[in-house]
This record gives structure tokens, sequence and C-alpha cells, in this order.
């Protein structure tokens, strides 16, 4: 799936926008919007952005798993070598070392990541703190020319952003 980003500027044609996009054939679950007062999105029975969306947990848990891998690996090679208290060298020692420190890693990367804003959104926050609302429509590839024809014609007003991929792979 694709995540379509647009920039929007009051809540009439927000509401517009989303029965065009219902319309076409969008799913209703499928459109997100975020803006500094979500209770004005949700009393239009919108959806706002979830946490999900809204902070960094995904891509700062990916790191975590990522490093905690890694680090329980290198722990693994130096308990392997040195042996320390005992250590007897077998291989469920080894992939037991790693699992606990790669799931550390991945909550500890996940508690850091819900403090941040999403890397995909933080660029727009200059927009949002004017009281500009900003549209996330996920759809798939085939649909992607259909939404896109359908706001340059009924809103114009409506500035696209970006597209993303829906997953968060960004790794670095």
């Amino acid at each position: 799936m694709l995540q379509v980003q647009y920039l929007i500027d009051d809540m009439k044609e927000i509401v517009e926008i989303d029965e065009d996009l219902e319309f076409i054939g969008i799913k209703h679950n499928h459109i997100h919007f975020m803006s500094q007062n979500d209770a004005e999105v949700e009393s239009n029975h919108l959806h706002a952005a979830n946490l999900f969306e809204q902070s960094n947990v995904i891509h700062a848990g990916k790191l975590g798993l990522v490093s905690g891998i890694s680090i329980g690996v290198l722990s693994s090679i130096f308990l392997f070598f040195y042996q320390p208290f005992g250590w007897r060298p077998e291989f469920y020692n080894f992939v037991l070392v790693t699992l606990l420190l790669s799931g550390f890693t991945t909550w500890l990367g996940g508690l850091i990541g819900i403090s941040q804003k999403n890397y995909k959104i933080e660029k727009f926050q200059q927009y949002l703190n004017t009281g500009k609302a900003l549209m996330m429509v996920y759809l798939r590839p085939a649909d992607m020319q259909k939404v896109l024809l359908m706001m340059s014609k009924k809103h114009p007003n409506a500035q696209y952003l970006a597209t993303n991929s829906a997953l968060d792979i960004r790794l670095a």
C-alpha cells in the first residue's frame, strides 16, 4: 500500500474530500487526518491520525531490533571465546542471549520513538502549526491515478505533499 499526503486549509474542504474519496472507492478507514485540533476532525466523523502515524514508535523499534540483534551476536561471540562465569558454549545459550538483547533494545527503541514525531510527518509540522490539516490516504498503487486525478480536478487548493510506502521500511 501507498500513503499519499495532502495539505488542506479548512475543515469544510476536509469533509468534502473525505466524501469524494469514498465516492471513488477509497474506504473510509483508509483516510486519516492530522491537525492541531483532532477533536474537530473526530467531531466531523473523520479518522484522526493514530499513535503509529503521529509518533516514531515503529521506526525506532525497528532500529532497536537491528541494534539488539547486532549486540546479541557480538555478545554471543564474546561469550563463546571467553566463557565467563562458567558459561557453556551451547547453541541455545547464544540464541537466548540474542533474543533477550534484541527484545530489550526493541522495547527501548519503541519507548524512545513514542516520544518523537514521525519522521514522515515532522517536515510538515510548520504547516500544522498554522492551522492546516494533513491528510493521509492509504491506497493500492492501482488507485493512485484515480485519486490524483480527482484531487486535481475537484480540490485544486489541496496541496499534494508526498507519496510514501505505507510500511515503515527506512532503517537509517
